[in-house]
Order: structure tokens, then sequence, then C-alpha cells
């Protein structure tokens, strides 16, 4: 299996793993609960299959966009962490906005932008970053709850909150929720210890050396 296949499969599994997990406590802890329409099932997978086509694409493009070349040319001028707070603050100031936008929302979304930095910068590289943020946005998709403030009327499932907005993430969605935050913080930190034992992508260090 090709190395970028295979990196695109591990990081759309560690995308899915923590969207799901920030869900289920939400859940549990009384932030939402999900409505099903059993009968609209077959309505479902005619809506979701093209618009995961969809995500699919727009995860790559603003992959490349932020932790593409602007990400490798800053890390060549600074120190590869100090690039990617820049480019994470770049990535929150575009995603200004939209339903139920907060303080904890944004912070949110900054965490995220320096989560798949940091994958960036493992040997996975963008194929890695691509699939973890390939499959957090489609799980909040096809389980019907908000993403980044959007709202999907999604045949068959509804995620309806029930708790506070700082525990459920409100009109914005899990991104808002204080529980992505520690989830976020949590991975970043783990994937940060990972990388002590890593050397960066080859492709940004070879850059840094013929400097």
């Amino acid at each position: 299996v090709p190395l970028s296949i295979r990196s695109f499969a591990i990081g759309a599994g560690m995308g899915f793993l923590l969207s799901a997990f920030i869900v289920l406590i939400i859940s549990m802890t009384g932030g939402g609960n999900f409505n099903f329409q059993f009968e609209r099932f077959s309505d479902y997978l005619r809506y979701m299959i093209p618009l995961i086509v969809f995500l699919l694409i727009a995860a790559l493009g603003e992959e490349w966009i932020f932790r593409g070349y602007p990400l490798s040319r800053l890390s060549q001028a600074v120190k590869p962490g100090w690039a990617n707070v820049l480019v994470s603050l770049v990535f929150m100031a575009g995603h200004w906005g939209g339903s139920g936008w907060n303080v904890l929302s944004a912070t949110n979304i900054f965490l995220f932008s320096m989560l798949l930095g940091a994958l960036r910068f493992t040997r996975g590289g963008i194929p890695l970053a691509w699939g973890f943020h390939f499959t957090w946005n489609s799980f909040y998709v096809m389980t019907g709850t908000a993403l980044s403030g959007e709202k999907f009327t999604v045949p068959f499932i509804d995620f309806i909150y029930t708790g506070p907005v700082w525990l459920s993430g409100g009109l914005y969605g899990p991104e808002g929720s204080i529980i992505a935050s520690f989830a976020l913080m949590i991975a970043i930190i783990s994937i940060q210890r990972y990388l002590k034992f890593r050397p960066l992508n080859e492709e940004i260090e070879n850059k840094r050396l013929s400097l």
C-alpha cells in the first residue's frame, strides 16, 4: 500500500475516533441526544454520498491552502511550532462567523488547526492531515450535528441540543463544546510527545538544511 494512501487511512481513522468520542461524551453528559427516522434511511444514503465526496475535496483544498506551501515556507523562516501558530490564526480567521460563533468555538478552531499542523509535520504529511480533516467534518455531518455553525438538513438522523452551549456547542456544533477543547488539547499533546521520537517531515527538514 502506498505511503500516502496508508497515511490518509490512518488520519481518517484518527479523525473519526476523536470526533465520535466528542459527540459521545456530549450526549452522555446531557448535552444532546439523537433523533432517528428509520423510514428515511434510503433518503439518507442518497443525500450523503455526494456530500461526502464534496467534503473529501473540500478538506484536501483547505489542507493545501493552509498546511501545504504556506506552512512549509513559514517553517523555513521560523520554528515549525511558531509557523503552525501563525497558520492556525489565519485558519481561525478564515472560519470566522457562523451560527453560534463565540470565543470557545474560535479557540477550538485554532486548536483544530494546530492539531492538523502537528499531523502535517509527521512522516504522514498532508495525506495524514487530510484524512483526519475529512472524517472530522464528515462525522459531524453524518450524525446530524452542526459543522462550524452550518447545520445540514440530513434525512434519517438529527442531533438535538439539550444542554448548555458550553457543553453541547449549541448552534455551532460539537466544535464549540468544552469537550472538544479538552479532546483537542490532549490529542495535540499526544502528537507532540510522539514527534519527540520522530523527525519532522523530510521535505521541510531538507529545505531548512539547504538554507
